[in-house]
């Protein structure tokens, strides 16, 4: 009988596994553009020593060939699995290499092939090994089984998670580091023996490949261990914790033996800049409840609080409709006081985790936006699920189960609700290529830019031309550089309309006219980017 429930659960949680795959699939496999920073994903992974198109040459007032621009994109059987170029391209860059050595890696195999599912194939497989590690710590610290299985639901169908599979970008890779290393100090809290050697080396390996992923990485890993330091302390630990500040050490030794651009990056590359900037200027309060807000809409559709207050509404009734049959269990909170509950210990340092967690980064991140907390989001989930297992373990009550399993659906529900759809499908910016790719490949282009790096943004659909012409905004008065061509497109980029950011100003009207006083007698309007607005000008037969 025994052996029969095992497998009707096993076979319970192979359903809903297949069932959380098949939904994020729905939604992966709509994605077809391509963000500006998902594309330096693939230039900076595949591009050979050249971390940024725009520093290839001669840049600006130059031709450049569509294939140029490919090989940025792509891997060549010449540039297959050279790893080199991955660190010295992100030496270059403000990020460390491990993400984009895996997407040069599967790159090298799928040689010459732009895909948005060479990047979320590499996300998939730390979603998949995410939900695992998820399922495994909701188990293990939740007093009622069924918020395990709740929570991993909400954990792998949220708007959050499925933003950030979709997103070809480190994140989904980090989020994987973090949830492994909460798991592993798990497993440390409870221990009761000394740690091994085995147990020294895997925590090093473990901070190394987090910290060379995303330098989020350290946030909460410093935070959590810093609790854990203080649970040996009050244990009287001395030697475990030698031991564990060693090993700590040797792995931030390892971090820079591994990849010694990591510490320019943090204390002088622009971004660590920035993110010193914004500890000191910035305020508080301000950016966390903006950062906030991403959390509310991507987790709980907005209504968090509204969640939260049923709930504790949901409570008082229950305490009063049953106050003859409820029994508080405090106990639990003595026994967690003498040390005697390792769970309740646990729960409290993941909360507090990602308490600070939570402030930091949005207190230091380059921008607001919901990708820097994408790493947290499971750990947020998992504090949120501690707090109602808490309440219900205090008042055991069969109501609580049903009352919290709806809420927390119609807060999936209502996310996908109110932001419509996740934010990583860009839709908008596949139409110009799809255009491109069916009616004007290997045409030749003209593109008026004032910032360099939005010339990556569009790097995708100008790889598909036979040769591009690079104008300054500033010098342009003429489109006669392909002026043997019956056809030509033109992106005018942006930067290049914005009267603000310009010494001298052209609005779509001059570029019309001069597109005219170079033969052309046709400007048809046949899209926008993420950054440019695309023309095909047409001569007169």
């Amino acid at each position: 009988m025994v052996e029969r429930r095992f497998n009707i659960k096993n076979i319970i949680y192979g359903v809903l596994f297949v069932s959380i795959i098949i939904f994020s699939f729905v939604w992966t496999s709509q994605k077809e553009g391509y963000f500006v920073d998902e594309l330096f994903s693939y230039g900076l992974s595949n591009s050979y020593y050249v971390p940024f198109i725009q520093q290839k040459g001669e840049y600006i007032n130059t031709y450049h060939s569509g294939e140029e621009i490919f090989q940025y994109l792509t891997v060549s059987d010449e540039d297959a699995f050279q790893f080199g170029s991955v660190w010295y391209n992100q030496s270059q860059d403000v990020h460390p290499p491990f993400y984009y050595a895996l997407i040069h890696l599967v790159s090298s195999v799928f040689k010459e092939t732009i895909s948005p599912w060479i990047g979320i194939g590499v996300n998939y497989v730390f979603y998949i090994l995410s939900m695992f590690l998820f399922f495994s710590i909701a188990k293990e610290l939740c007093y009622e089984k069924r918020y395990a299985i709740i929570a991993s639901v909400f954990f792998g169908i949220s708007v959050g998670t499925i933003n950030c599979l979709m997103f070809i970008r480190m994140y989904m890779m980090l989020l994987f580091w973090i949830l492994l290393y909460t798991r592993m100090m798990i497993g440390f809290f409870k221990q009761e023996r000394p740690l091994t050697k085995k147990h020294y080396i895997f925590i090093c390996l473990v901070i190394i490949c987090g910290f060379l992923t995303h330098y989020h990485f350290i946030i909460p890993a410093v935070i959590l261990s810093g609790l854990y330091v203080m649970y040996l302390q009050l244990n009287k630990k001395t030697k475990d914790i030698l031991y564990y500040v060693i090993t700590c050490v040797a792995a931030a030794i390892g971090t820079q033996l591994i990849f010694g651009a990591s510490f320019k990056h943090i204390f002088y590359g622009y971004r660590g800049v920035e993110a010193f900037d914004n500890a000191m200027n910035e305020s508080v309060f301000a950016r966390v409840g903006k950062m906030w807000g991403f959390v509310d809409q991507q987790l709980f559709g907005g209504c968090f609080w509204v969640i939260a207050i049923s709930i504790i509404v949901a409570v008082v009734y229950i305490c009063f409709k049953h106050r003859k049959e409820i029994s508080l269990k405090k106990e639990l909170e003595n026994e967690a006081l003498a040390g005697r509950d390792p769970i309740s210990i646990i729960r409290w340092s993941i909360g507090i985790t990602t308490l600070i967690s939570f402030v930091l980064i949005s207190k230091t991140a380059a921008y607001i936006t919901a990708r820097y907390l994408f790493g947290i989001y499971p750990l947020i989930i998992l504090t949120v699920v501690f707090v109602i297992d808490y309440i219900d373990k205090y008042f055991k009550h069969r109501c609580m189960k049903y009352i919290v399993s709806i809420l927390l659906m119609i807060g999936v529900i209502l996310s996908y609700t109110v932001q419509e759809e996740p934010s990583y499908l860009y839709e908008d910016n596949a139409v110009v290529p799809n255009i491109i790719e069916e009616k004007y490949a290997g045409t030749n282009a003209i593109y008026v830019t004032d910032i360099s790096y939005q010339y990556v943004s569009d790097s995708y659909a100008l790889s598909m031309h036979d040769e591009i012409y690079i104008a300054d905004y500033k010098t342009i008065d003429n489109l006669s550089w392909f002026d043997k061509d019956n056809q030509i497109l033109l992106y005018v980029n942006e930067g290049a309309l914005d009267p603000d950011n310009l010494e001298s100003v052209n609005t779509i009207e001059d570029y019309i006219s001069y597109a005219k006083n170079a033969g052309y007698s046709s400007c048809q309007y046949i899209g926008n980017t993420e950054f440019s607005v695309v023309y095909v000008l047409t001569r007169a037969e």
